[in-house]
């Protein structure tokens, strides 16, 4: 079975300069219906204006952490089989 959440997710993270460039950290935690997290899901990152992916795994909580993405509006997704 596969389970899929989407979410819409404006970035308003502390942005930090370096480098004299701007990263921006995304993270939050995965839920299923119940509320109950969802461990070893991948989740998606894709930038909205520019279709650019970014990929990662959540851990056995369902927290997952983008580190350094580019400052700008993502839609989240998380899949997961089993």
């Amino acid at each position: 079975m596969l389970q899929a959440i989407r979410l819409f997710v404006i970035l308003s993270i502390g942005l930090s300069a370096f480098a004299q460039t701007f990263q921006a950290q995304l993270s939050g935690q995965i839920h299923d219906a119940t509320g109950a997290s969802i461990p070893n899901a991948k989740v998606t990152a894709t930038n909205v204006a520019t279709n650019v992916t970014s990929s990662t795994q959540s851990n056995e909580q369902g927290l997952y952490r983008f580190p350094a993405l580019p400052p700008a509006q993502y839609m989240i997704s998380a899949s997961m089989s089993g």
